[in-house]
């Protein structure tokens, strides 16, 4: 496929493109560019505290660039292959027992 390229299935509901895929550090962070979809261009990092973060995005287009060879950063943006759990924070009853011990002793009693 050549730049800017599209195959529209038969089904005309869905479409194969062609895009171009380059990354480059920009101090700590990685950022993945993606050009050729008509005039734009975009940008994914694997800095979580960017609005232009995407994990998954980010996890899929790294493993595309690994398996072509196209990867300069070594094991570098493999944090994305696992998705993080969110902070749990504490929440203490007004009887100083946490919430979370409450709700464990309650289901053994069952």
């Amino acid at each position: 496929m050549l730049p800017n390229q599209t195959k529209t299935f038969v089904a005309k509901d869905s479409l194969i493109t062609s895009v171009g895929l380059w990354a480059e550090k920009t101090g700590d962070w990685i950022q993945i560019h993606i050009t050729g979809l008509g005039e734009g261009h975009t940008i994914i990092t694997n800095n979580p505290s960017s609005s232009r973060y995407h994990r998954t995005l980010f996890h899929n287009m790294r493993q595309t660039m690994l398996a072509q060879h196209c990867w300069p950063f070594g094991n570098e943006g493999a944090e994305t292959e696992v998705a993080s759990a969110p902070e749990l924070i504490p929440i203490q009853t007004r009887s100083g027992v946490l919430a979370s011990d409450l709700l464990v002793r309650e289901r053994s009693n069952r």
